[in-house]
């Protein structure tokens, strides 16, 4: 049995790349799973005929590193702050009411922090802004998966649709608290002023982070 791990930062695209990868294994008698709290999955309900499972965690364990494939997904961090303040949350889910931009600040330091402790050397990063055509031909080289063209066209069609279609929960994993903006990226861009914007960037531990993954600064 293959087994996938997906896990990432808060409003990253972690549920999407669930997705995708149940889309791309459809062939495979694929499980899509939400991790239990104590994050031991839940395999031992799968039937025995299950080739693949795909894993949705919050945190990383000895057990996921285990996988064979571990991905993590990472976002601009500006929009991840927005998201979570649409759900009225900080990082770690608690209720905060987000009266300035130091509130937002202080999140973008949170999934900084967070995200090195899941870079490990045995990830696959995924960006959330790069689920293009030619991303998941080389998803599928990663993976030893061969797809035809207009195979790739119809799985990247769903995905996408799957952001303003939140119908089939127990299938997708997706739901409204998942999708805050139907994945729209560059939120930052009309969300903050440009006073807001520039004391954002002044922050040396979130411009280091926004240039070392190409991010416009």
């Amino acid at each position: 049995m293959l087994r996938v791990a997906v896990t990432g930062l808060t409003k990253a695209g972690s549920t999407r790349l669930c997705n995708l990868l149940r889309l791309l294994f459809q062939d495979e008698n694929v499980k899509l799973l939400w991790s239990h709290s104590d994050e031991e999955g839940n395999e031992e309900y799968l039937s025995k005929e299950t080739n693949v499972i795909i894993s949705k965690f919050h945190k990383i364990s000895d057990k996921i590193r285990s996988y064979d494939y571990l991905f993590i997904t990472y976002r601009d961090l500006r929009d991840i702050s927005i998201s979570l303040s649409k759900n009225g949350t900080d990082f770690h889910g608690i209720p905060l009411d987000y009266t300035n931009v130091s509130d937002y600040i202080e999140q973008m330091e949170t999934a900084i922090d967070v995200f090195h402790t899941m870079n490990l050397p045995e990830c696959i990063l995924v960006k959330y802004e790069d689920y293009s055509i030619d991303f998941i031909f080389d998803l599928c080289k990663k993976l030893h998966i061969y797809k035809e063209v207009h195979e790739i066209e119809e799985i990247h069609k769903e995905v996408n649709s799957l952001l303003n279609n939140k119908t089939k929960f127990r299938e997708t994993l997706m739901q409204d608290s998942v999708n805050t903006s139907n994945g729209l990226s560059k939120k930052y861009l009309s969300h903050f002023n440009k006073e807001e914007n520039n004391k954002i960037l002044n922050n040396i531990k979130i411009n280091d982070f926004l240039r070392t993954y190409n991010y416009e600064v």
